[in-house]
């Protein structure tokens, strides 16, 4: 007959002091989160899993009885053995209590990319490495689901700048924003568009292990502000054109994938409204990759 004896272990501390590990040990196990011993009339089973700091510790023990017996042991961890530097630690207790509680509220979470403009006219060449996004989760407000998974709802805000290093310029004539080329004899540093955005992220995550997990964003853009800048020198004498009031689209959507480890993560975001308002400029899209911190 089979005989199951499971353990929860929730004791104190003191419990499982000993003074001393006998020699003859098989292994040694503090704070385990649960024991669980099968007895056969042919063997002997013991698996311990979790210990203390590490919830993905796996230990198996078997042991036959008779003539010619084997024993068998097993243990793993899928922890890794470093630590990022500035990345905070959840443990147990904390991931119980967030369970306990359902809701919770955030704040913080940084993030940086670089931007090209997907479907912009042939004449703007936006220079991917040097047009970049910075944004910002400023408060975040969500409920805890089944599976080590939660949706939330953010404010924060977002600046973006798509810059052209080629030989064509923003420029601005009437009420449109157009592309033009520089003067003749230019000698050209950039032009650029610049937006800058409230946002409202409604973010799906997903746990995949520990310390690793993936998120799903739609965010919605409250797009504020928007300005064209263009410099360079013309018969050496420094040309500074600064553009207002070009017509942003006011309101876009931006779909968001996200790859976490701990508080450092990878991004892509793509937006398939226009920027800027048809009748007022150039039309393109918006796509950015980079890294995110503190999600």
């Amino acid at each position: 007959m089979k005989k199951w004896m499971t353990l929860l272990v929730f004791l104190p501390a003191a419990t499982f002091a000993a003074p001393a590990v006998p020699e003859d040990t098989v292994t040694h196990v503090e704070f385990p989160n649960a024991v669980t011993v099968l007895e056969t009339d042919s063997s002997l089973h013991v698996a311990i899993r979790g210990k203390a700091g590490d919830d993905s510790f796996r230990f198996d023990y078997t042991k036959d009885f008779g003539p010619g017996a084997n024993v068998v042991t097993r243990q793993r961890s899928a922890s890794l053995d470093f630590n990022l530097p500035f990345t905070p630690k959840r443990d147990r207790r904390d991931r119980q209590w967030r369970q306990k509680h359902g809701t919770f509220c955030s704040m913080g979470g940084l993030g940086f990319g670089f931007v090209s403009a997907p479907g912009a006219p042939d004449a703007m060449h936006v220079d991917m490495g040097a047009s970049y996004e910075i944004f910002a989760d400023l408060l975040s407000f969500g409920q805890h689901l089944r599976h080590h998974a939660d949706l939330s709802l953010g404010l924060g805000i977002s600046w973006r700048n798509y810059r052209m290093t080629g030989r064509t310029r923003f420029l601005k004539e009437g009420d449109r924003l157009t592309l033009a080329p520089y003067p003749d004899g230019a000698d050209i540093d950039f032009s650029r568009i610049k937006v800058f955005s409230l946002t409202f992220p409604l973010r799906f995550r997903q746990e995949l292990s520990r310390h690793f997990s993936y998120s799903l964003a739609a965010i919605l853009n409250l797009n504020t502000y928007a300005s064209a800048k263009t410099h360079y020198d013309l018969d050496g004498t420094p040309v500074r054109d600064v553009q207002k009031r070009i017509h942003p689209s006011r309101v876009t959507v931006d779909f968001m994938g996200q790859l976490q480890y701990r508080s450092i993560g990878l991004y892509v975001k793509y937006s398939p409204c226009h920027m800027l308002h048809a009748d007022f400029g150039p039309t393109f899209n918006h796509l950015s990759a980079g890294v995110t911190l503190f999600y």
